[in-house]
């Protein structure tokens, strides 16, 4: 089966859009795996002025803290699955992008801090080398450096 861009409503409420592989979705103990598979949040605002309520959609990333690929999904777990329309994958793909370049911009600036973290561990280094010669010097008993 092919490769589509799904909303999954779980049973614990959540919704999410992702791209959904079926090649397990008919087993005894079936599953699905995601991909890319961002949370559906509905905010709603209230604005006093104008006296009336306005809902926001905004996706997050889904499983934030893992690097895996794919997440998966029991079908037990599913309330529905149903495909996505283009204008709302035109906006998944633009929100994925943004998270993309935001973590490339992090990737790079983490590279950054770790070539000054080595720097610093290698002056360090260099200062505690000379901290030994100098201990060494004052426990000789010689007092001053010429």
């Amino acid at each position: 089966m092919s490769v589509k861009h799904k909303i999954i409503k779980l049973d614990s409420g959540e919704e999410i859009i992702a791209l959904v592989h079926f090649e397990h979705w008919n087993e005894p103990n079936g599953y699905i795996r995601v991909e890319d598979s961002m949370k559906i949040v509905l905010m709603e605002q209230s604005n006093s002025i104008l006296g009336r309520s306005t809902t926001t959609l905004a996706l997050t990333k889904w499983l934030p803290y893992t690097d895996d690929i794919y997440a998966t999904i029991p079908t037990s777990k599913l309330v529905t699955v149903v495909n996505a329309s283009s204008n709302f994958i035109a906006y998944y793909k633009k929100i994925q992008k943004e998270f993309d370049d935001d973590f490339t911009e992090f990737n790079e600036d983490e590279d950054e801090l770790s070539e000054i973290e080595k720097t610093y561990d290698e002056k360090n280094e260099d200062l505690s080398a000379l901290s030994e010669v100098l201990q060494d010097i004052i426990k000789k008993g010689k007092r001053s450096l010429h």
